[in-house]
């Protein structure tokens, strides 16, 4: 059966063995999640994101089972609101659980959606600083406008995006430089996509010239055609993606190549 609820909050229902619940809760954008068992059989939890009218909107993420007394922390990125489905074991009772927003706090270990990042201490010079702010970063803010852009070279660049920012990279195109470039966003090692962005090739007019969101699923890159570049000033913009799987802000890491 389907239930309203609202984070933060309790759920208690007295169920059959099998049975299934359906709560419907309203997560803070970004924000972590904690999930309680307060007493009952284990459950089996399973978030859905909703749209508007609270229809599924394809996609899921299956948490481990939770026995009585267990907890679990979760971003689930842009998924508000959310349909999250209790189903029992094959044991009946009742059963609580008890669902929290934790608060956000530098030091934990955990990088929230205001954090750079987050090392688990308070201690500066280890490349995340006291104020859980990176301290290898490439990128200078403000640098949300052409005006205000980071010079962008073939080395890679590590930045942060902010939820509601954009980043700026700028470049010149030399003689021995002009022909078919290539870019690629990726998480701050450069070995995963977990972070949704944006990429878009900006020429000296301010006219895009080439946009891609790695489809939601990270990663976005700059390739083909479009991105033979003749000789001038042009522009990198990073900004939040679209997608509802990976949260929109984070470490990541742009990389460019020129023409052989």
């Amino acid at each position: 059966m389907a239930h309203e609820a609202v984070i933060p909050g309790s759920f208690s229902a007295l169920t059959a063995a099998g049975d299934v619940d359906v709560l419907i809760l309203e997560a803070p954008l970004g924000r972590r999640i904690r999930l309680v068992h307060g007493g009952g059989p284990s459950l089996q939890l399973t978030a859905v994101p909703l749209d508007s009218e609270h229809g599924a909107l394809g996609w899921q993420e299956v948490f481990p089972a939770l026995a009585p007394g267990q907890s679990l922390e979760a971003r689930l990125a842009r998924l508000a609101p959310f349909a999250l489905s209790v189903e029992t074991s094959s044991l009946a009772g009742a059963y609580r659980l008890d669902v929290d927003v934790p608060l956000t706090v530098c030091g934990d270990g955990v990088a929230d959606e205001n954090e750079d990042c987050d090392d688990g201490n308070l201690t500066s010079g280890d490349g995340c600083s006291a104020a859980c702010a990176r301290e290898d970063s490439d990128e200078t803010e403000p640098n949300d406008e052409a005006l205000r852009a980071d010079v962008l070279s073939l080395s890679p660049a590590q930045g942060f995006l902010r939820r509601n920012e954009e980043d700026w990279f700028v470049f010149d195109v030399g003689p021995a430089q002009v022909g078919a470039w290539s870019f690629l966003a990726s998480d701050a090692d450069g070995l995963g996509c977990s972070v949704d962005l944006r990429l878009s090739l900006v020429d000296a007019n301010g006219r895009e010239v080439m946009v891609d969101d790695g489809g939601g699923l990270g990663c976005p890159d700059l390739l083909g055609p479009a991105t033979f570049l003749n000789l001038g000033t042009w522009y990198v913009r990073v900004s939040p993606g679209t997608g509802r799987r990976l949260p929109p802000w984070g470490a990541y890491r742009l990389s460019s190549s020129a023409p052989p």
